[in-house]
This record gives C-alpha cells, sequence and structure tokens, in this order.
C-alpha cells in the first residue's frame, strides 16, 4: 500500500537471512524482506547481474544492511535511482531516509 501510494509498482522481493534471531512477541525475528518497486517503464536486470533471492548475512547494528546488498542492487539497476528508507549512513549516489540518519 505505500508503494502504491508513493507511485511504485511492486516487482519482487528477496529476504535477508540474518544468520542469528533477535527479539519478537510472536517469531523471534531473524528475516528482514527488501521489497523492490518501479516507477515508470523499468526493465528487469540483465540475467548476468541477477542474484539469489535468499541473502544470507550476519546482522551487526540496529537497522544497518549488509554491504552486498547495496552492491546487489547497484549491480541490478546501474542506472537507477536508489532510496534506503530507515537509512543509518548517507550512501554515495543514494537518497536516505530515516530519522537516524548520520
Amino acid at each position: 500500500a505505500v508503494m502504491e501510494a508513493w507511485g511504485f509498482v511492486y516487482r519482487t522481493n528477496a529476504v535477508w537471512d540474518k544468520l542469528k534471531f533477535g527479539p519478537g512477541f510472536w517469531f523471534r525475528g531473524q528475516l528482514e524482506l527488501l521489497l523492490v518497486g518501479v516507477k515508470g517503464e523499468f526493465s528487469p536486470p540483465v540475467a548476468e547481474a541477477r542474484f539469489s533471492s535468499v541473502i544470507r548475512e550476519a546482522r551487526t547494528s540496529h537497522s544497518k544492511k549488509p554491504e552486498c546488498v547495496y552492491e546487489m542492487i547497484e549491480t541490478m539497476f546501474p542506472t537507477g535511482k536508489y532510496l534506503e528508507l530507515f537509512a543509518r549512513n548517507e550512501r554515495l549516489n543514494w537518497q536516505g531516509w530515516g530519522n537516524e540518519l548520520k
């Protein structure tokens, strides 16, 4: 619903297996979803730039994504515009949004 409200069309997702679980009320959270949405005409990545939909990297500090996720996105969509919600740090060529952005 948020993607649609912002003018994006949902295309697919990947899951980040953090390799260890955290707190939770129903399940002990170990996974995080990475959603891919597009605006306008946007083709899927070329075959050589497609990755597994499961990313296995240990979590580190709160809300910090693994470096490989940024690299994957930049490889898959080399001419894209990049946005990270709940970003912790600024990154070259990315727009970051979050109240703890440094």
